[in-house]
């Protein structure tokens, strides 16, 4: 049976590498098909054969200054050679060529060449060009690279250089912990052998998932936090039970059950919820995250796979030794009612309205500056400065004025006889507030025009740029019009999300709240996690505007303050941070409603329950901040974000939440926890369900 784990995780460890190479790494990942934008990048496709999303931008560094009135620059004229040889490539344009001067710089030490694309596998086409470049004595290291298709792909790959940078750094950090908390070897190797069984079968999940659909490259990074941080939750959950049960019964059959019987069913609870947390990212049509909620359910039912399966196996083979190769004498893992937890706990439940008042008033106050949040999409400037796509995005900004406009691009269903209408259009197009020009339509199929504008704003998501495009689309047409370019594309992408929003926050809650019934028997502890999630969530939004958009630690952290943050990340780090929050949540209520199942008050179920298991979630609360908080090291910096967010809201339920408010509303609301109407109540009983509740038919809890 091991062995057999032990064969695909050697198989799904192995082919990493051919997944990377099956991700979605294109534009299109951004887009939601049915927008209007999506669907006029379709039709120009169709009838140019050019994806409007793509494009290079090859940025030629002259010696002399140059001009129109002579002939072209041999790199120049190079660079034009070896992009069309391009498979990619449909065609190219120069300043000479096109009799554009605004492709030449401003003083005329640089020259652009643009090439439009059919639709291409990013990482890849750009590794050939670039290597093509690198290879050119003409070139001599004075071309840069750049374009959507550059930027993305290049972002693509620091990412991965950023995951493996916080690989480097996190994984013996947490292995030197794993040792301080378990005191042994063996022991501290296990969750970590959990990790690698997660992240294989992970890894073959997703090789069949890119074999019928489209999955984001952005989901492995997602994959390798999120598998070493809930690996190391469930598996020390596991192994401290299961030495807590060895002091009991010794090691053998008996304690082995009894941990799966109660920490096992605890984890597949937690698992449970955090996958379905997850799988409301599924309800949203945009691939890159739709591919994260995939990737993060696989990684989780993977992770709990390895902790209820793979790991009691190893823990059978073991016995006693696993405490071998002691490196301290172990501390108990349980001090019964008298330790350090168990003494926070009643501390704070002899006065649990102040101390529940205090604390919603901090993260409220923690979470206010969310009311102020502004968004951004994936842009150059969130890409370290030393990519040459940034590089030559920077240039164009301040050499090549007309180029560095805010483009929009109508895409408009009319023939050949509507163009007077289409010239009207566009006359009506150049009189908007915030248009800085208008070129001539053009016909770029039989029933297709195109009506190329120029917006004004610092950037193609600024408000001023998003006010432009959405005043353009309320000009009445004689005919359909659709806008595609990045301003139209990021308006359709907020639009997308909040539509969609409302439902994943209704799945989410209701799965919540059912899953924590089944669990707990009682409608009230479910109401009061969902209401504690959102406070968490609410504080880590917080944090995260004063940190990135407002830029008070960007020097700490090392990145330039753009005035937002990304949209994907609330949205990833919100669906994270409430699965978490409630994994963190189900361990101590499934310990505290195993002592009141076991005779316990109230009270005193919560102060057992956390002394049980406070060290076990802030040990795991610790070693999962390291995983994923590395993120924060990256230089990409959405990656900053997404792996700060989720730190800090580990750190916020781990700490304030679970050892202060769940406590004092526990301590408030007494035997009315435990509440349910009499026909919810009876449905429990008849379904089952207490049949499921952690220690369910054993005797009580070992003291």
């Amino acid at each position: 049976f091991l062995l057999t784990f032990l064969v695909l995780t050697a198989f799904g460890l192995g082919l990493s590498g051919v997944v990377s190479g099956r991700l979605n790494d294109s534009l299109s990942q951004y887009d939601d098909p049915t927008s209007a934008s999506a669907q006029a990048q379709a039709e120009v496709r169709s009838a140019t054969g050019i994806d409007a999303e793509e494009g290079y931008t090859m940025l030629v560094q002259l010696g002399d200054p140059a001009s129109l009135r002579s002939a072209p620059p041999a790199a120049v004229t190079e660079a034009v050679r070896v992009l069309d040889q391009r498979p990619e490539v449909v065609q190219v344009s120069d300043a000479w060529s096109a009799g554009d001067p605004a492709m030449l710089a401003n003083d005329g030490l640089s020259a652009v060449v643009v090439a439009s694309l059919r639709s291409v596998k990013e990482v890849t086409a750009v590794h050939a060009l670039q290597a093509a470049i690198d290879a050119d004595p003409l070139f001599d290291g004075h071309v840069l690279l750049g374009g959507s298709t550059a930027l993305d792909a290049q972002g693509s790959d620091q990412s991965l250089r950023d995951l493996r940078l916080a690989e480097t750094v996190a994984i013996p950090i947490l292995l030197v912990l794993l040792l301080v908390f378990f005191r042994s070897v063996v022991a501290g190797l296990l969750p970590l052998f959990g990790a690698m069984v997660s992240i294989a079968l992970t890894t073959l999940g997703l090789l069949l998932a890119t074999g019928v659909g489209s999955v984001s490259v952005y989901a492995l990074n997602l994959v390798y936090a999120l598998g070493v941080g809930l690996s190391i939750d469930f598996s020390l959950l596991i192994v401290s039970r299961y030495r807590e049960e060895m002091r009991v019964s010794g090691p053998g059959p008996e304690a082995l059950a009894r941990t799966l019987n109660t920490a096992g069913r605890t984890v597949l609870f937690s698992a449970s919820t955090v996958t379905c947390a997850l799988a409301a990212l599924l309800l949203f049509p945009i691939t890159s995250i739709s591919s994260m909620g995939l990737a993060g359910m696989m990684v989780t039912v993977s992770s709990a796979i390895a902790a209820v399966v793979v790991l009691p196996a190893v823990l059978a083979l073991l016995g006693a030794r696993i405490d071998a190769l002691a490196l301290l004498r172990r501390r108990s893992d349980a001090d019964g009612d008298a330790g350090w937890w168990a003494k926070l706990a009643r501390a704070v439940m002899r006065r649990p309205l102040r101390v529940a008042v205090v604390v919603a008033l901090l993260l409220l106050a923690l979470a206010s500056p969310a009311l102020g949040v502004s968004f951004i999409g994936y842009s150059a400037k969130g890409l370290p400065a030393s990519l040459p796509s940034v590089q030559v995005d920077n240039a164009l900004t301040s050499h090549y004025t007309a180029l560095s406009a805010v483009p929009l691009h109508l895409i408009i269903q009319a023939g050949p006889a509507a163009a007077d209408e289409v010239e009207t259009y566009a006359s009506s197009v150049a009189r908007v507030p915030g248009v800085l020009g208008v070129q001539k339509p053009a016909m770029i199929g039989p029933q297709l025009w195109e009506v190329d504008a120029t917006l004004r704003g610092a950037s193609a998501v600024s408000i001023t740029s998003q006010d432009a495009a959405n005043a353009v689309g309320r000009i009445p047409a004689p005919f359909p019009v659709k806008a595609t370019g990045y301003t139209s594309s990021f308006i359709d992408f907020q639009s997308s999300v909040v539509s969609h929003l409302p439902w994943a926050a209704l799945l989410l809650a209701a799965t919540t709240l059912v899953i924590l019934f089944i669990m707990t028997a009682s409608v009230i502890l479910p109401v009061k996690a969902l209401i504690m999630n959102m406070l968490t969530l609410g504080a880590t939004l917080g944090l995260l505007v004063v940190i990135f958009q407002n830029g008070v630690l960007s020097g700490v952290l090392g990145f330039p303050t753009q005035g937002a943050i990304n949209l994907m990340v609330p949205l990833l780090s919100g669906a994270l941070a409430f699965g978490l929050s409630t994994d963190y949540g189900v361990f101590l209520l499934a310990r505290i409603r195993e002592g009141y199942k076991g005779g316990l008050s109230t009270r005193e179920a919560v102060a057992l329950g956390l002394q049980r298991v406070g060290r076990v979630v802030t040990s795991a609360a610790v070693l999962f901040c390291i995983a994923v908080g590395a993120l924060a090291l990256s230089k990409t910096v959405v990656l900053k974000e997404i792996g700060l967010a989720g730190a800090l809201a580990v750190l916020i339920d781990s700490s304030i939440v679970r050892a202060l408010l769940v406590p004092s509303l526990m301590a408030l609301l007494g035997r009315w926890n435990w509440w349910a109407p009499g026909p919810l109540a009876a449905l429990h009983r008849r379904l089952g369900f207490n049949r499921l509740e952690a220690g369910a038919g054993e005797p009580p809890i070992a003291s």
